[in-house]
């Protein structure tokens, strides 16, 4: 309790904004609800852990927004927040009436490029499907346009849901295996140094990852017992991810359709004649008829990697170099494509290698985020308990791996940004491993 005393203090004392004041305040209150949502006998337990790991993100994102961004260093966990920051207080202005070009009084590099946004956009109000705007960038412009320009409300923002995606996590290991586990899972997966790191960034990703993270848990709920309202919560979800990230909305449907199927108590034929009924259903239908075409057609498929390899920066290539031509894939077959998705997703889990690692940033990243690879053996122990003996709950985060981790892989080529889009997965994999931990220290007897 004494960290969280000094954690808010520091913070009312340093970020004197009503927008910080705000922020904090419903980061409170929300924490204060989901603990009475909890079972009386972890609730004090539980929601010491919050508070604590709260306000040590708290405090972290204060020294390095005021002892590294406002001297004019550059981002270097999350760069593209900068992006996100500009267009929202660009938003911001036009939601006032005001003048777009006129700039806050604040230090750092966030702002450097603003002019360029305004004259890119002509002072018009940007389409909220464009690339960089989304539902999340406008939720910032209503923000700075209520409170003013204030880049800790969103990074503190982040911190409070990256804590919360950690109660999710203690949710969804109480229902799959019990208590004990979903509690150090949680507690992993708050004080995990690679998913602290990144909570105190503007980006969307804790956003996403919190999202993703109650859809599958409203999906294992469904397999215990069908609910009208999880599935409509699910609806309402999936909305999100899509305004939040398009690519993954079609995905993320075939995962939700899947998941249901596995939950049928049906023959396993059956179950696979109904799936290929729907896809052929779907594929009836000319929108998804020509999405099925565009999904297929390779170029476009790897798009997003060719996207990478043309722009500047710590880039990789996940095919044979004789695969790349004129800044395009050429000549690619089958053991091509198969060894661009394993390559894929090698580098979506072990990225950043050890050559890659630059300076004493860099060797922070590094090891913050090397720490989950100790996870990996106990992963695969715990996903072939979990199937053994709890096979019908465990299916949902099954199958999220097995549609979700192949297509991140094959899109990614950055990377910085491969292990920001990592930490997606990161619940699941420190579920898996708890349980796998468990599994060798306790034997058949984890689940009692």
């Amino acid at each position: 309790m004494v960290i969280v005393i000094i954690g808010i203090a520091i913070g009312l004392w340093l970020s004197l904004s009503c927008g910080t004041f705000f922020i904090l305040a419903c980061a409170l209150i929300i924490f204060v609800m989901f603990g009475y949502a909890l079972p009386q006998e972890d609730r004090s337990f539980i929601f010491k852990v919050i508070l604590v790991g709260f306000a040590a993100r708290i405090t972290l994102a204060l020294l390095y927004y005021y002892f590294y961004l406002s001297p004019g260093n550059i981002d270097i966990l999350g760069p593209d927040g900068d992006a996100y920051s500009q267009r929202g207080w660009y938003i911001s202005r036009l939601l006032l009436g005001q003048n777009p070009y006129a700039l806050p009084d604040v230090k750092g590099s966030v702002l450097e490029s603003y002019y360029s946004i305004v004259e890119y956009y002509k002072q018009q109000m940007p389409p909220i499907g464009l690339y960089q705007v989304g539902i999340f960038t406008y939720f910032m412009g209503i923000l700075f346009s209520i409170f003013n320009y204030c880049p800790l409300m969103v990074k503190f923002l982040n911190a409070g849901l990256s804590v919360l995606t950690g109660v999710v996590v203690y949710f969804l290991g109480k229902e799959v295996f019990n208590a004990r586990i979903g509690k150090v899972s949680m507690v992993v997966f708050i004080f995990m140094p690679s998913i602290f790191l990144f909570s105190i960034t503007a980006l969307k990703d804790p956003l996403i990852t919190f999202t993703v993270s109650l859809i599958i848990l409203l999906m294992v709920k469904l397999q215990n017992k069908f609910n009208l309202f999880f599935l409509v919560l699910i609806l309402g979800f999936t909305i999100l991810i899509e305004s939040l990230r398009s690519r993954m909305v079609y995905p993320l449907m075939l995962f939700i359709l899947s998941s249901l199927l596995a939950g049928l108590r049906l023959k396993l034929s059956r179950k696979i004649i109904i799936m290929l009924v729907l896809i052929a259903s779907c594929i009836a239908v000319p929108k998804f008829a020509n999405l099925a075409s565009r999904i297929f057609n390779l170029e476009n498929f790897f798009s997003a990697h060719i996207g990478y390899i043309n722009t500047p920066g710590n880039n990789y290539k996940i095919f044979p170099d004789k695969y790349y031509a004129n800044g395009r894939l050429a000549g690619l077959d089958p053991s091509g494509i198969l060894l661009g998705f394993l390559s894929g997703v090698f580098h979506l889990l072990f990225e950043p290698l050890p050559g890659r690692v630059d300076g004493v940033f860099g060797l922070i990243i590094f090891l913050s985020i090397s720490v989950g690879y100790f996870l990996i053996p106990f992963v695969l122990i715990g996903l072939v308990s979990g199937l053994k003996y709890k096979k019908h709950l465990i299916m949902p985060l099954l199958i999220f791996l097995v549609i979700f981790l192949p297509l991140v892989a094959v899109s990614e080529g950055n990377v910085g940004t491969a292990f920001r889009h990592r930490d997606m997965f990161m619940p699941f994999f420190i579920l898996l491993g708890v349980m796998g931990y468990f599994r060798i220290k306790l034997g058949k007897g984890v689940l009692k």
